[in-house]
């Protein structure tokens, strides 16, 4: 079953186009991944400290391994003291167009 995630990274004041070039270097990195099927980076017009994440996997499993891939944990390393909060949403596909 498809596996998908709504993230919203707040970034420290300032940071928010830092962390938005980190969250694209992670979609590159991400992209060529088993499972990975969309990775979509957002940066919010109304606070530039927001950055958007909607991913779609083949599956949970396939998510969760690219977190152990070591370029991903690179950039989380590099992404960490600059990142405020975060919020993660699982989600259960239902369907809709781009599904």
């Amino acid at each position: 079953m498809k596996f998908g995630m709504q993230a919203i990274l707040t970034a420290v004041p300032n940071e928010g186009n830092a962390l938005a070039k980190i969250m694209l270097e992670a979609a590159s990195i991400v992209a060529p991944v088993k499972g990975c099927e969309r990775y979509i980076v957002q940066q919010s017009l109304t606070d530039d400290t927001k950055i958007l994440i909607t991913e779609v996997w083949a599956s949970q499993e396939d998510h969760q391994a690219s977190l152990s891939n070591e370029q991903v944990q690179a950039l989380i390393a590099r992404a960490k003291p600059i990142i405020a909060t975060m919020e993660y949403h699982p989600a259960q596909f239902l369907g809709g167009y781009g599904c």
